[in-house]
């Protein structure tokens, strides 16, 4: 009888003894952004001189239309940035509501000559502001 007591009580120190000794990792759960993980805090800027006037250039000057300054906003690269600001196409505190782009949004009048990834691109740039970058 005491030989048992001792080889239980053997094994009860043995199972302590590998329990206390266990090592584990800490996981600490790092919650998800509300915004599903797209953090946009760190997003490259859209460059109005790479990006917009390269739009205008492909898609506006083409036709001749706006490269000429005849036809209201002059678009050519050396003086687009002031016709659009200067002359009411663009409103940064109402993105959607800037002439230019109700233009090229679905029902306007030049929808057909933007691409709904340019027209969300021109919209994104009004939203961020309009910067001549």
């Amino acid at each position: 009888m005491q030989k048992i007591r001792f080889i239980y009580l053997l094994l009860i120190s043995f199972f302590m003894v590998i329990l206390v000794s266990c090592e584990y990792d800490k996981f600490e759960y790092e919650p998800e952004p509300p915004d599903g993980g797209n953090d946009t805090t760190d997003t490259i800027p859209i460059s109005y001189s790479l990006e917009i006037q390269t739009i205008w250039t492909a898609k506006c000057m083409g036709a001749f239309c706006h490269n000429t300054g005849a036809v209201a906003p002059d678009l050519t690269a050396d003086k687009s940035y002031d016709a659009l600001m200067n002359g009411g196409y663009i409103n940064t505190s109402s993105p959607s509501e800037s002439k230019v782009y109700k233009k090229i949004a679905p029902g306007g009048s030049m929808t057909s000559f933007t691409s709904s990834s340019e027209e969300k691109l021109i919209l994104e740039w009004i939203e961020d502001g309009a910067k001549n970058n």
